[in-house]
């Protein structure tokens, strides 16, 4: 019969956890959000406010003409762009 000590499973579970926050942290750090004070809005939300398509949105963003931030793996259009954008 095979016995595994139940406190070196515990401890292999514990370091994959660890891991997996630090991957998470690491990634949550290198987001390119610098300002914390303005709102952000979905694809959908800013292609509304644009009165284009989502395919534009995109394009723009490959022109670099609408650049969006990355929070959290999620791609969000600044408020204050699209306003800009939209006089």
């Amino acid at each position: 019969m095979n016995q595994t000590n139940p406190f070196e499973a515990i401890s292999e579970q514990l370091a994959e956890i660890n891991q997996k926050v630090s991957d998470i942290d690491t990634r949550l750090s290198g987001s390119h959000v610098t300002d914390t004070k303005d709102e952000y809005l979905t694809t959908d939300q800013a292609a509304r406010m644009l009165k284009v398509s989502r395919v534009t949105l995109w394009s723009w963003r490959k022109k670099g003409i609408l650049e969006p931030v990355s929070l959290s793996g999620m791609l969000r259009y600044k408020l204050s762009d699209i306003e800009a954008m939209a006089k």
